[in-house]
């Protein structure tokens, strides 16, 4: 489905393993194929630690595949 680490570590909450994927170079806006972004599944699944932190490494709220 094109999930990234980035996006299983935005899903479960782990801001400890999204800061090694972001200092590593992931990318915060790779998106799965039906459009999802790791902030999207952050925000869906209540883990405001996480969308705050992909806002400030620079995710992009509009940021779609579609």
């Amino acid at each position: 489905d094109g999930a990234t680490a980035l996006f299983i570590a935005s899903q479960n909450g782990h801001v400890r393993i999204l800061e090694v994927l972001l200092a590593h170079g992931a990318k915060t806006d790779a998106a799965r194929t039906d459009g999802a972004t790791p902030l999207w599944i952050a925000a869906q699944m209540g883990h405001d630690h996480v969308v705050r932190r992909l806002l400030k490494a620079g995710a992009k709220v509009d940021a779609t595949r579609h």
